[in-house]
């Protein structure tokens, strides 16, 4: 009984750090797309051309799909 009542507890916890890593992930998310987007308005400005400014940003890496990631964490 007490195995089951610490597996209960141990399966709330991991539920409730998933929650706040996803939250993480989203605020991450956001922040890269709002430097993203001063970043092209900051070269846009500069007269370079919208393909540079994809270039510069695609460089980072490659985007996450973190909504993706989540179901298969189910």
């Amino acid at each position: 009984m007490n195995e089951i009542n610490y597996l209960q507890e141990k399966g709330m916890q991991l539920m409730a750090e998933n929650d706040r890593l996803r939250q993480e992930m989203l605020r991450v998310s956001n922040a890269r797309k709002q430097i993203h987007n001063e970043m092209t308005n900051a070269i846009g400005e500069e007269g370079q051309s919208s393909e540079s400014v994809t270039n510069i940003s695609n460089s980072a890496g490659p985007s996450q799909d973190y909504e993706s990631s989540y179901a298969s964490l189910k």
